[in-house]
């Protein structure tokens, strides 16, 4: 929502909607090992590590590889400890698919070629070492 403006625009916010929702899903997971929802030290062990990959790889779709745990982890802790509220974020994810749908499948269509563009490119640098 925040990257629609109207047909063909954008927002302000909308050139930054990506690195919104990045740290806002870190914060997130970083709020859960905080207020002991998840054991704290995985957490941070999963943060750091994912920011060194993220940083040295410095693509999209590593980020988004990385951000799916994330996502997962936090709707299976919501089931978890509130499973009334997580029932209600699978409705709602539910409904976003099936009004998003075309988008949905178009964008990881595209993820998944980025990321297996790269991945074939390093094996290949790797077995040309």
């Amino acid at each position: 929502m925040a990257r629609w403006a109207g047909p063909g625009l954008t927002t302000r916010l909308g050139r930054h909607d990506f690195t919104f929702d990045v740290t806002l899903a870190w914060a997130t997971l970083l709020y859960l090992g905080l207020a002991g929802f998840l054991p704290l030290v995985p957490v941070l062990a999963y943060l750091t590590l994912a920011l060194i990959v993220i940083v040295r790889a410095r693509r999209k779709a590593v980020t988004i590889a990385l951000l799916r745990p994330v996502d997962i982890t936090c709707v299976l802790t919501v089931l978890w400890y509130a499973p009334q509220w997580g029932l209600v974020v699978l409705a709602f994810l539910l409904l976003q698919l099936l009004l998003h749908w075309h988008r949905f499948f178009r964008n990881t269509r595209a993820w998944w070629r980025e990321l297996t563009r790269m991945v074939a490119g390093r094996l290949s640098k790797d077995r040309a070492s």
